[in-house]
């Protein structure tokens, strides 16, 4: 009886070896021989099981086809058909499995690539000195409240014509007199709580060859260098402002797939300037909406929703916020077109920001031009708004 059922037990194991080396043959099953030969416990080489069961006419998969075809032959028609359907239903269910199984490794493989990128920024950051954060002295009850749009730095792009001249120096030198600006609004209104929105496109990026032949630095090097100026640029603040609240959205030049179409929101260089800006920074909340590339929030009672631009216009950025959270915005915020708008829509306020960068060669071979600008929001009794020019 032991004897007999151990064969039963070993037949059965060898059968689903068979079956399993047949999916990788028929590609239900994405894995490399390596993988197979270590999930089924094998103990032969990758290379020998592959020549072995996928190797000619008198392999091991030809010859498991040729008497799975015999048997079939000794069925009835009716019966052949039948078993033909289930066998359809069998394979398409496996092709089922396997692309969840391939979808579920990927997504544990990006988790990991990114959890080890954060480790390795951990690393950086302890190497750094550490940037050193104010307690502001509060206004007595102003209740003023503020909101920097602060978008399209293109860091690491360089342009020089007629109209423009922009490179990492120009950069530093412009948010130099941004915060300068920022600090005098925010000192003349009295403001006790500034949002700061980062609404994308903060680098250069890599999604356009032109960005990449006109990039003074690496993408890997625009992250860090971008994200140790911004997180200076809002330490800085701390000084001058008691309390700074932090808005991170995607944009779409930090994307790390050039195509868009075949681009996910979490393959986007943003998320680590995020976590840079949170390591430097970890006693100034932060609101993002995980990987995704819009956000709402409240400023007071006011319904704020952002958006980069890239997937929305100005005329339609209203009802995205309605479609995605249910709720009609007293105000949206997006970047991504260069050039400084208040507009009504519906009631809601739509601003636009314009860029810290300016006119680069796209932008002069459309005949555009727009002055480098950002955005400051007062809002106390009544709303005013700062369009900062940056020249």
């Amino acid at each position: 009886m032991r004897l007999a059922m151990h064969y039963k037990m070993t037949m059965n194991r060898y059968e689903e070896i068979l079956e399993a080396l047949v999916n990788k043959v028929e590609g239900i099953e994405d894995k490399t021989w390596e993988d197979m030969c270590f999930d089924l416990n094998l103990t032969t080489h990758p290379d020998g099981l592959r020549k072995s069961f996928n190797g000619g006419p008198y392999s091991g998969y030809s010859v498991y086809k040729y008497f799975k075809e015999k048997e079939d032959s000794n069925y009835s028609e009716d019966e052949f058909e039948r078993l033909r359907i289930l066998r359809e239903e069998v394979y398409k269910e496996k092709v089922k499995l396997s692309d969840q199984k391939r979808e579920y490794r990927n997504s544990l493989r990006e988790d990991a690539r990114y959890e080890n990128l954060v480790e390795i920024l951990k690393g950086e950051i302890c190497n750094l000195d550490k940037i050193e954060t104010f307690k502001a002295r509060e206004f007595a009850n102003t209740g003023v409240d503020a909101s920097l749009l602060l978008s399209d730095i293109h860091y690491g792009a360089k342009s020089d014509n007629v109209l423009n001249l922009y490179n990492t120096d120009v950069c530093r030198e412009r948010m130099d007199e941004l915060f300068k600006k920022v600090v005098y609004y925010c000192s003349l209104h009295k403001v006790q709580t500034l949002y700061i929105n980062l609404l994308g496109d903060n680098i250069s990026g890599l999604i356009h060859c032109g960005t990449r032949v006109e990039a003074e630095e690496d993408v890997v090097s625009q992250v860090i260098h971008v994200s140790e100026l911004i997180s200076n640029f809002i330490a800085g603040l701390t000084k001058y402002v008691p309390e700074i609240k932090i808005v991170g959205i995607l944009g779409n030049h930090s994307r790390i797939t050039p195509n868009k179409d075949s681009n996910v929101n979490s393959e986007n260089f943003e998320r680590m300037i995020f976590e840079y800006i949170k390591l430097r920074l970890p006693d100034i909340p932060m609101i993002v909406n995980g990987t995704e590339d819009w956000c709402s929030y409240k400023i007071g009672n006011r319904l704020i929703y952002v958006e980069h631009g890239d997937k929305c216009s100005i005329s339609n950025i209203r009802q995205n916020c309605i479609n995605l959270t249910g709720q009609v915005p007293d105000e949206c915020y997006i970047g991504h077109y260069h050039h400084h708008e208040v507009r009504d829509e519906g009631g809601t306020a739509v601003i636009v920001n314009g860029s810290l960068m300016g006119v680069d060669s796209y932008a002069m071979s459309r005949r555009f031009n727009s002055k480098p600008s950002q955005v400051l929001r007062i809002y106390s009794d009544d709303v005013c708004t700062y369009n900062i020019v940056l020249e």
